[in-house]
């Protein structure tokens, strides 16, 4: 029915929807930005108290959706989407102790990711993430799941591959999105 070429444009994960049906906006937590340059769809660890980029076959507390920073009084902002500097975290120029990531937790979500140029998929199996740099222009997560890494310990498992015309799922077609849950998730307190 809907049989074109899915485009290759992987920009990590986005939280659809959960399993008890809650919103997602009620879920949202802050935490101080790590040692890592972190991109609005980035899976993240917590390490320190500190969020880093989940490491394949790593533990996932979460995904960044957004970045706020602390004003003077301690209240956390959040920083203006349309703004491509304020997009993503940046290492190198941002100060972590003035930020805070905004992020979905991994437990009880169901998060839309696209695979890579593998073919076919199975529903219900675990696969690797395939861990990248993100985009600096666009402020977006360049992570997908690798088809090539369909393990027993993997990262994520397919839960629902969805259909409509966003959605080419026929067999033989690359670059698939589907929806997925984190195998191993880390619950963490919200810190601000």
């Amino acid at each position: 029915l809907f049989n074109m070429a899915n485009t290759d444009n992987p920009d990590g994960f986005r939280p659809v929807k959960t399993i008890s049906g809650a919103p997602i906006s009620g879920m949202l937590r802050a935490i101080i930005p790590g040692a890592d340059d972190l991109f609005i769809g980035d899976p993240i660890s917590i390490t320190a108290g500190a969020a880093v980029q989940a490491a394949v076959e790593g533990i996932v507390a979460g995904v960044v959706v957004g970045f706020g920073s602390v004003d003077d009084d301690g209240n956390l902002q959040a920083l203006h989407s349309g703004d491509t500097m304020k997009n993503w975290f940046d290492t190198s120029a941002d100060v972590e102790a003035n930020y805070r990531v905004i992020y979905v937790p991994a437990e009880g979500v169901l998060f839309e990711a696209q695979f890579d140029d593998t073919e076919d998929i199975v529903v219900g199996e675990a696969y690797d993430l395939l861990a990248t740099d993100g985009n600096s222009t666009t402020g977006r997560s360049q992570m997908e799941i690798d088809g090539d890494a369909l393990t027993n310990d993997g990262d994520v498992m397919v839960v629902e591959a969805p259909i409509g015309p966003a959605y080419d799922q026929t067999s033989g077609t690359a670059n698939k999105r589907v929806y997925v849950t984190f195998v191993d998730k880390q619950f963490a307190a919200p810190i601000a």
